[in-house]
């Protein structure tokens, strides 16, 4: 079966994430890629980014105790971690948009 990634899709975490670990999202990405064999266009379609330091309490809100209890202690500022959310995340959007602009018709 010819699959296509159906969007495109980024993934973000941090490296200090005690929720979603690294570990995890590597695996993620591994099944997806391995999902989409015959997308040649994968590295561009559903990049799987670490900031580093970054941790999940920083880029969440109204967190239950719990969540806060099992996050590792973040090495970088909240507005260095949101800083780099906010460029990636725009750089990414960027590229899908000027790619669709560059499709032939």
């Amino acid at each position: 079966e010819n699959r296509t990634l159906p969007v495109p899709t980024i993934t973000l975490s941090g490296t200090r994430d005690g929720m979603n670990r690294w570990s995890y999202v590597a695996m993620q990405h591994k099944d997806l890629r391995e999902t989409y064999p015959s997308n040649q266009l994968y590295r561009t379609n559903a990049p799987a980014i670490l900031i580093e330091g970054m941790n999940h309490y920083q880029v969440a809100s109204n967190v239950p105790p719990y969540i806060e209890n099992r996050d590792l202690k973040e090495s970088i500022s909240t507005k260095a971690a949101l800083k780099d959310l906010a460029r990636l995340t725009a750089a990414f959007m960027l590229q899908q948009v000027q790619s669709e602009k560059n499709k032939p018709k």
